[in-house]
Parts: structure tokens; C-alpha cells; sequence
């Protein structure tokens, strides 16, 4: 719990709030990555550049070593900079994927209703000569076929997969 990681405070992954401190750590990840990787090429430019320092007899295995693990370093960040940087565009991709899944339902939703409310709306209107009002299974009639029209809609959007 007292661990300083951002998400440690809470226990399920799956929280929202959560998604918004797994980016956040990657991003601070993301900029901490880059300002030591800016530190380190500018020390490696001036241990290269540096001549005088070279001659030194004592120090020049000493200078060598310190630019190969700066170096090592170097590639190190690099590499947690990319895996930074593919989290980040897997948290997005799902996220898209949320909102796709979300909206393809929304699709079915109106999809199915506009033609419901279009019939409600006719038969709403109480017009006087509708000749069908006077029938006595008219009311019964055009709620099976609503019925049936949602039904046919949704089996037809199943069918090609939508629900998936």
C-alpha cells in the first residue's frame, strides 16, 4: 500500500481510475527515460570531445570505461524508452476498443428503435380515418408485428456478428 507506486493504493486493475495512473506512470516513465537519456549522450559527447582529459595517462582506461557503461546505459534507456512507448499505444488501442464496442451497440440500438418509434408516432397521431382503428385486433396486430420487426432486427444483426 505504501509503496509509492500510483496504482498500489487500490486493488482492482480494472478501475478506471487506474487506466488513468498506468498512463500517467508510463508518460512520468516516458519523460524521466528521456531526460537521463539527454544527460547521458551529453556526457558521452563530452568525455569524446574532451582531448585533454584523454592524454592523461592514469585516466584514460578510467574515461574509457566510464563512456562504454554510459554508453550501455544509453542503450538501455533506449530500449525501456520503446517498451514505454508500445504500453502506451496498447492502453490506447484498447481504449479504442472500448469506444468501438460501446458505439456498435449504441448502433443497434437506434437501429432497432427508429423504426418502432416511427410506427408509435403514425398510429399517435389519433387521425379520425385510419381503418384500421376500428378493427377490434388492430392494437394487438400492431404490436406483434413491432415485435416481430425488433426480432427480425436483432436476429439479423446477430447473424452477421455483431454481438461479438
Amino acid at each position: 500500500p505504501g509503496d509509492g507506486h500510483p496504482t498500489s493504493q487500490r486493488s482492482s486493475p480494472s478501475h478506471p481510475r487506474d487506466q488513468g495512473d498506468h498512463q500517467d506512470f508510463a508518460v512520468g516513465g516516458r519523460r524521466r527515460h528521456l531526460r537521463w537519456k539527454g544527460v547521458g549522450v551529453e556526457l558521452v559527447d563530452a568525455i569524446q570531445n574532451n582531448d585533454q582529459a584523454m592524454r592523461l595517462n592514469g585516466l584514460r582506461e578510467y574515461f574509457h570505461d566510464a563512456l562504454s557503461n554510459l554508453e550501455h546505459a544509453l542503450r538501455l534507456v533506449g530500449r525501456q524508452e520503446a517498451r514505454v512507448a508500445a504500453i502506451h499505444q496498447n492502453y490506447l488501442l484498447k481504449l479504442q476498443e472500448k469506444t468501438n464496442t460501446r458505439l456498435r451497440m449504441l448502433t443497434i440500438l437506434s437501429t432497432v428503435f427508429m423504426p418502432l418509434t416511427l410506427v408509435t408516432g403514425i398510429y399517435g397521431m389519433n387521425l379520425r380515418h385510419m381503418p384500421e382503428l376500428g378493427w377490434r385486433f388492430s392494437y394487438p396486430v400492431v404490436i406483434g408485428l413491432m415485435v416481430l420487426l425488433a426480432g427480425v432486427m436483432v436476429w439479423s444483426f446477430y447473424r452477421r456478428g455483431w454481438f461479438k
